[in-house]
């Protein structure tokens, strides 16, 4: 069976498919990107159970079209390129939060050798799965009590009143004890990148 012809098969397959599903995007991307290749296939099987589109390769070679959810684990450490092509390193704790190691490697098999942090900061889970952080070690801590990230500061700017965020719990607090803790909030990724670099613009006071 041709190609096109293949494809073709595969979409009459999928009539019960929303066309915007995952799966159909990459069959459109199939037919983009393997324009110049020669790709041997004998049947594509299209299942539809519990609501998910599940696709069976029963002949071939086209693992990249497999669904996988990625899943955040407490302990996965990501490897975060940098501009200037080294690599900062930050480890998933508790409460969607990462610590980002001290030490920078030249390459991506340089792990950090100590669990020592420069910062830990609240992260949005979609740059965890979004895949342009490569997860690269799993590291288990020591007691779920040292997954949890260390107490934040909140400050609310109307009433001009400090809080404490620990734990998912907002306790009042004092602006003495709150003046050197990290401020409760969460980090996109061009912000992470800038303070490892050293740009703390938005780490604002």
């Amino acid at each position: 069976m041709e190609k096109q012809d293949l494809i073709n098969h595969l979409r009459i397959k999928m009539q019960y498919v929303d066309e915007n599903s995952y799966l159909l995007k990459n069959l459109v991307a199939l037919n983009q990107k393997e324009e110049h290749r020669e790709i041997k296939l004998m049947e594509y099987l299209i299942k539809i159970k519990n609501g998910k589109n599940i696709l069976k390769l029963q002949k071939g070679s086209l693992d990249k079209l497999k669904v996988k959810k990625k899943r955040v684990k407490i302990g996965n450490v990501y490897a975060i390129p940098l501009p200037d092509k080294k690599y900062a390193f930050g480890k998933v704790y508790k409460d969607a939060c990462i610590g980002i190691y001290k030490e920078i490697g030249n390459t991506i098999e340089e792990l950090p050798k100590k669990e020592e942090f420069d910062f830990i900061v609240g992260v949005y889970q979609d740059i965890l799965k979004s895949g342009k952080w490569a997860l690269v070690d799993y590291r288990e801590f020591p007691s779920e009590e040292e997954a949890w990230p260390p107490e934040m500061s909140v400050y609310d700017t109307i009433a001009g009143t400090y809080s404490i965020y620990y734990k998912g719990e907002i306790s009042p607090s004092t602006e003495k004890k709150c003046i050197d803790l990290e401020q409760a909030a969460v980090w996109e990724e061009e912000h992470i990148i800038d303070r490892i670099m050293g740009d703390d613009k938005w780490n604002c006071d």
